[in-house]
């Protein structure tokens, strides 16, 4: 199945005042490395919308924090797509620190339906899956 791999830097913006990753900033970082996978398939986000008039809409987040990333960390993000459904796309995406042999930060699954311009739910297109696969 496919895999894409990130790497991100922790600025001041995405710390508390202690120099942490603020908690939220993990699904934001996660956000930016599913963009940048569908991107690396050819598949832009206005793209879904012009081609297919879909768009993704978040439905399941759960998340696990493991430890601590910290001001200017590197991280590693590697998602891979678990799940394909009719009108759903379940990410694994699992947050390193520097590298897989680094430690791990953050396990994360989320699951995305597919929705039309009404923001109804919607089949995702049979060209999309094979694209995606």
């Amino acid at each position: 199945m496919f895999e894409h791999n990130m790497l991100v830097r922790v600025y001041y913006a995405d710390t508390d005042a202690f120099g942490i990753v603020y908690h939220a900033n993990y699904l934001r970082f996660c956000e930016m490395a599913r963009t940048e996978s569908l991107r690396e398939l050819g598949i832009g986000l206005p793209y879904l919308m012009t081609e297919y008039g879909i768009q993704f809409a978040v439905v399941t987040v759960t998340l696990t924090y493991h430890k601590s990333a910290r001001l200017d960390d590197q991280l590693l993000i590697v998602s891979t797509i678990s799940h394909i459904g009719r009108a759903s796309v379940t990410y694994k995406q699992d947050i390193y620190l520097t590298d897989r042999q680094g430690d791990l930060l953050c396990s994360v699954e989320i699951k995305l339906v597919t929705v039309d311009q009404n923001m109804r739910p919607c089949a995702l297109p049979e060209a999309l899956k094979m694209e995606i696969v």
